[in-house]
């Protein structure tokens, strides 16, 4: 969100319920971003470094997959967003749907060594994909001590045949790490060198 123009941002931060009728937001702040940091091309893979902090109660810090995360071919995880529901509009109340990680030679490779390919086929039948209002929503591993491995890179409805290519958040620590250091290590980042077996 903008408050003057394209460099001077603010980011709100809440709860958002729908019950049908009307939407309701509740412990609402505002956060001034001081400075920020995209990812290589990708443009949605931004740190922010913020004046006032997002730490309050039933907000948790999620740990990210470094460079040596193991990406096991055969482990679940769950893709959140609001996208679309059967080609509707986006969803106000956050949505999730398991996948699993699959080989990364599956899914279209334009990528390289950031892509993230998981499948959304569960017993032959295909499930869920991603679709509008998905991109950019983050892709977790684990239960209490949950590790952000990816973020949705598409948005194409229905269309994926139950294979997903994502990005692949381990790729991308020394890029972030990089970044934590020109903003004297405030940012808090804390990386996960392998999964659980």
């Amino acid at each position: 969100m903008y408050e003057i123009d394209e460099n001077d941002i603010l980011i709100k931060s809440g709860t958002n319920t729908w019950n049908g009728t009307s939407r309701e937001e509740k412990l609402l702040q505002v956060h001034n971003v001081e400075s920020l940091y995209s990812v290589g091309n990708f443009g949605y893979i931004s740190l922010f470094k913020v004046r006032q902090p997002f730490s309050r109660p039933r907000v948790n810090k999620i740990r990210l997959a470094g460079k040596q995360y193991n990406y096991t071919p055969g482990k679940s995880c769950r893709l959140f967003g609001h996208g679309a529901s059967f080609q509707k509009h986006e969803n106000v109340q956050l949505q999730f749907f398991p996948a699993t990680i699959i080989d990364s030679a599956l899914c279209n490779y334009e990528l390289r060594n950031y892509t993230l390919c998981l499948s959304s086929v569960k017993g032959g039948r295909w499930t869920r994909d991603t679709c509008y209002g998905d991109k950019g929503g983050p892709i977790i591993q684990g239960g209490k001590s949950s590790v952000l491995i990816g973020i949705i890179n598409t948005e194409k409805c229905g269309s994926n045949k139950g294979v997903i290519s994502h990005i692949k958040v381990g790729s991308l620590e020394e890029e972030l790490r990089a970044f934590s250091k020109n903003v004297n290590r405030i940012t808090g980042l804390e990386f996960v060198s392998r999964s659980r077996r």
